[in-house]
């Protein structure tokens, strides 16, 4: 989804702005995955199926699936994303990104000077109301991707997830199947024992992953999107 990412600089990109009237979802239009925040998992839940997924480093995270064919997000229709459906906090945040070092940065592809939204700096340098918004964004998102690490953490601890491969058929016939992805044991999670439940209560995490088992009902949504019957 980044395609040119360069830090923030007060100088550099003293007259970058928004795209204001111009701006779209296209960006995403070929996203069929994004990472998500557990906060995020009671909304996402609505919409879409809440997988877990790891990257090369072997490390675990949560996925919102928005498509079953790569490159193609099926929320997205031309610059508009489905009106009626959450959009997920990864999607809200760009063009900006930033690190576990706090760097904040853009992608230059999707900002420019003649844009007619607000400018990232006033005349005088100093951060315009859209930066300060964005900044603050920022700040919350990884604030909320401790806490996603942490339900990580637990799920791995007590060793909830269990391989899923989605092999299904929609409504026209069209078979699709996806492989190496995760979901939560139901079954062992039935069978925790009492302290290990109330250490996954307290802090929203038993919520979150009861919101992540009830999503995964949304691959027939899915299904619905990519190929309606005829």
């Amino acid at each position: 989804m980044y395609k040119t990412v360069e830090a923030l600089d007060r100088e550099k990109h003293a007259k970058s702005r928004l795209p204001g009237e111009t701006a779209s979802f296209a960006f995403a239009a070929k996203i069929h995955s994004v990472p998500l925040l557990s906060v995020e998992f009671a909304e996402t839940a609505r919409c879409y199926p809440i997988l877990f997924a790891e990257d090369a480093q072997k490390t675990i995270y949560p996925i919102a699936l928005l498509g079953l064919r790569t490159d193609e997000n099926l929320f997205v229709t031309g610059k508009t994303w489905d009106p009626q459906q959450y959009i997920p906090a990864f999607i809200r945040r760009y063009p900006f990104i930033t690190n576990d070092d706090g760097v904040v940065a853009i992608d230059t592809d999707y900002v420019g000077t003649k844009g007619t939204g607000e400018a990232f700096f006033d005349a005088e340098g100093k951060n315009s109301p859209a930066l300060e918004n964005a900044l603050k964004f920022l700040t919350e998102f990884q604030i909320e991707v401790g806490r996603t690490r942490a339900l990580m953490a637990k799920l791995a601890k007590y060793d909830l997830l269990q391989d899923w491969d989605i092999q299904a058929v929609a409504p026209n016939g069209e078979g699709f199947k996806f492989q190496g992805l995760k979901i939560v044991n139901e079954k062992k999670l039935m069978e925790m024992k009492q302290e290990e439940v109330f250490d996954l209560f307290p802090t929203a995490e038993l919520f979150w992953i009861s919101a992540h088992l009830v999503s995964l009902g949304n691959v027939a949504r899915l299904l619905m999107r990519v190929a309606p019957a005829n």
